[in-house]
């Protein structure tokens, strides 16, 4: 899989390690979804951001990419509707 071009999306590649350097001190509960051949922000992006938050949960949606597809809706609202933290 290729990464993103820092050049092209680096504001918001930077903005988003910024971020996730500081979500150590969130308090509530969290769900991180992200597709696992998202081209834009790496997978392993997704997985460290959960990683970053106390008690986050981390689900990786295969086949999806950095946009919505309308095939993904119903597994979206699963997952929204159960509980972040197991």
């Amino acid at each position: 899989m290729r990464r993103c071009p820092r050049e092209r999306y680096g504001a918001g590649v930077e903005r988003a390690h910024v971020v996730g350097m500081s979500m150590g001190g969130m308090i509530a509960q969290a769900l991180v979804i992200h597709g696992d051949v998202d081209r834009m922000v790496h997978p392993s992006g997704g997985r460290a951001t959960a990683a970053a938050i106390p008690g986050a949960r981390h689900v990786g949606i295969p086949g999806v990419s950095h946009h919505l597809s309308p095939g993904i809706i119903a597994r979206l609202v699963e997952l929204i509707g159960t509980p972040a933290v197991a």
